[in-house]
């Protein structure tokens, strides 16, 4: 979904005027998605629902990082909303 992979939805920063996220729609549901872009010091992107009161499908998600060097170091932190 985000890259520069063919096939990316989101291959650039999302930051645009005084929006800083993208809508996309996937599997039926939309998303805020926002990404720093390739360029970054630090690449990070986050994906939410588009309304606060849709939650995520309990399903499996797959990161796959491509071009990643050996010697650098990877983060990542998945952040879980609690259903009210």
């Amino acid at each position: 979904m985000i890259g520069q992979a063919d096939g990316c939805i989101i291959s650039g920063p999302t930051k645009d005027g005084s929006l800083a996220y993208k809508t996309v729609t996937f599997a039926g549901l939309n998303y805020k998605v926002t990404y720093s872009g390739p360029d970054a010091v630090l690449e990070k992107f986050s994906i939410t629902p588009y309304l606060d009161e849709d939650v995520i499908p309990d399903s499996t998600w797959v990161i796959n990082v491509e071009n990643h060097t050996p010697a650098t170091k990877l983060y990542y932190e998945i952040v879980y909303k609690e259903i009210q």
